[in-house]
C-alpha cells in the first residue's frame, strides 16, 4: 500500500471528512507537514473538500522566515490561499516552558484562522513517530490512561476540530517518500538540540531501545496508545453516566459538588475519571494536571478526616466537608 493510500485509509477509518468540508492544513514546511499538505491536494477531489494552508511563524529561529518564504512559495505554486500567522515577541509567561507557550500561541492562531475561513477541520501533521515519542514522554512523567492515549487522530479543543492522518505513517517513511519524490522541505536546526525533552528521546533514548530492546519500538508504543485509547473511551462513557447523576453544578458554573458516599461505591477507575471530568468541567481542559494531583483528592476523600483542602494548578481548589467533595476555582 503507497503512503498515500495510508493517508485515505487513516482519514476514512477515523471518519476525518465530509464532503464540502474547508480544512485548514498546518504547513510549517517540515517534511511530514509537506507531506500532510502534498496527500491532501492528492485526495482533495476524491474527499470533496477545499483546502487553506495555515503557517505559523514563531519567530524563534534565524531561518524561520525562510521558512515562511518556503511555505509562500508552495501556496502560490499549487494555487491554494495561505494564512500567516506571526509571533512579535516570542515570549513565555513565568512559569511557562517554550514548548507550551509555543504549542498554545500556535493553536491560538489556527483556531482564529478557521473561525475567519468558516473552516470544518484543522489537518496537523503528527506522526506514528511523534505518538510513540509522547507515549514515551508521558511514560517517563508518570502518566495514567488519559495520557497515555497521547495523540488523538480526532480532537476537539476549544469548539475546533483537528485531525491527524498520519498517526499511521512514521517519520522516516514520510523523509524517504518526499526524497523519492524530490519533494522539497525544510528542516529544523533546533530538532537536533537535546536541550528539549521530546528531542533527548528521539535522538538518545529511541535508538539505544531500539539497538538493545527492541527495534519495533515506535510501532509498540503506538499500539499501546490505541489499545489505552479504546480501553479510555469505554472507562468514559462509564464516567460520563456516574457524573451525571453524583454532580452538582453551581448556577454561575464555577462549582461542582460531589458525594464522598457515591464515589466511595465506584470503582478506583472510575473516581479517578469522575474527579478529572469533573475538573474539565471547570477548567476547560486538564493541563498540569497529573496522576498525583487526581490520587491527593481521591486520598481527601477515602480518608476519614471531616475536612481537607488540595489546591491545584490552574487556579483550581478542592475543598472535602464532611461527606461532599467541593471542586471550585479559586475566584467562586
Amino acid at each position: 500500500m503507497s503512503l498515500i493510500e495510508k493517508v485515505k485509509e487513516s482519514i476514512y477509518k477515523n471518519s476525518m471528512f465530509s464532503g464540502g468540508n474547508v480544512v485548514i492544513v498546518a504547513v510549517s514546511g517540515g517534511a511530514d507537514s509537506v507531506f500532510l499538505f502534498y496527500s491532501l491536494l492528492r485526495l482533495r477531489h476524491e474527499l470533496s473538500v477545499r483546502l487553506h494552508i495555515a503557517h505559523f511563524n514563531h519567530n524563534f529561529r534565524k531561518n524561520s522566515l525562510k521558512d515562511q518564504k518556503f511555505v509562500e512559495a508552495l501556496s502560490k505554486k499549487f494555487n491554494i490561499p495561505l494564512t500567516i500567522g506571526r509571533l512579535q515577541k516570542p515570549k513565555p509567561k513565568k512559569g511557562q516552558s517554550l514548548e507550551e507557550f509555543a504549542r498554545n500561541a500556535r493553536l491560538k492562531f489556527l483556531s482564529q484562522t478557521a473561525k475567519k475561513q468558516r473552516a470544518h477541520r484543522i489537518a496537523l501533521g503528527h506522526t506514528k513517530s511523534d505518538l510513540a515519542e509522547t507515549v514515551m514522554m508521558r511514560v517517563l512523567r508518570g502518566s495514567g490512561l488519559y495520557g497515555l492515549r497521547a495523540i488523538l487522530p480526532v480532537r476537539k479543543i476549544d469548539g475546533q476540530v483537528y485531525v491527524r492522518p498520519l498517526l499511521d505513517i512514521t517519520r522516516k517513511e514520510i523523509e524517504n517518500f518526499l526524497k523519492k519524490k524530490r519533494i522539497p522541505f525544510r528542516t529544523d536546526e533546533t530538532n537536533h538540540e537535546t536541550k528539549f525533552f521530546r528531542n533527548k528521546i528521539r535522538l538518545e533514548l529511541f535508538p539505544m531501545l531500539k539497538r538493545n530492546y527492541n527495534a519495533d519500538i515506535e510501532n509498540v508504543l503506538a499500539n499501546l496508545s490505541q489499545s489505552v485509547s479504546a480501553d479510555y473511551d469505554y472507562l468514559l462513557s462509564k464516567a460520563r453516566g456516574k457524573l451525571a447523576e453524583t454532580a452538582r453544578h453551581s448556577k454561575n458554573g464555577a462549582r461542582i459538588k460531589l458525594s464522598i458516599l457515591q464515589l466511595k461505591l465506584l470503582h478506583p477507575a472510575l473516581q479517578r475519571l469522575l474527579i478529572r471530568l469533573s475538573i474539565e468541567k471547570l477548567k476547560g481542559n486538564t493541563r498540569r494536571i497529573t496522576f498525583s494531583h487526581i490520587e491527593q483528592i481521591r486520598n481527601t476523600c477515602l480518608n476519614e478526616a471531616s475536612q481537607a483542602s488540595v489546591t491545584l494548578p490552574g487556579l483550581l481548589k478542592i475543598d472535602r466537608k464532611t461527606n461532599t467533595l467541593f471542586i471550585a476555582t479559586r475566584s467562586s
